[in-house]
């Protein structure tokens, strides 16, 4: 976190004591103690609200089903509806010009194994004792 950043995080949680301390590891362990204890005080929906306007480069560490659901997230298409129902995730860089697709739906687990053990010169036989065995 660039210093100008650090500096209006720790001003909003009046813990300026820490400005000059950024980069101290001998006191990393007590920040971060100090950090933990100041953000269990409030709901996550509360440091949104106290943090919303200051420019300290945060954001809010979010499970996956809130990240699946998340307004943000669903207009700007980071996750995407497929036509199975599901959800999945989208083209994380949005670019102008030469915006990505996505084509096909990601492979299956273990679905290409046979493909890429014969592209690696392993017989249909060798491959069939693979699977007898469990190791495939």
């Amino acid at each position: 976190m660039e210093r100008q950043f650090w500096e209006r995080l720790c001003e909003s949680l009046q813990l300026s004591r820490f400005v000059e301390l950024q980069y101290d590891d001998s006191r990393r362990n007590e920040i971060i103690e100090t950090l933990r204890h100041t953000f269990r005080q409030k709901t996550l929906a509360e440091w949104e609200n106290h943090l919303k306007d200051v420019d300290a480069c945060w954001a809010a560490v979010r499970t996956v089903e809130e990240v699946v659901e998340d307004a943000h997230f669903r207009q700007r298409q980071t996750i995407i509806d497929t036509t199975g129902g599901g959800k999945a995730p989208g083209i994380a860089v949005k670019l102008g010009s030469t915006p990505g697709s996505l084509r096909s739906r990601p492979a299956g687990f273990g679905q290409h194994t046979d493909q890429v053990l014969s592209e690696l010169g392993y017989s249909k036989k060798k491959i069939r004792l693979l699977r007898d065995k469990k190791v495939v």
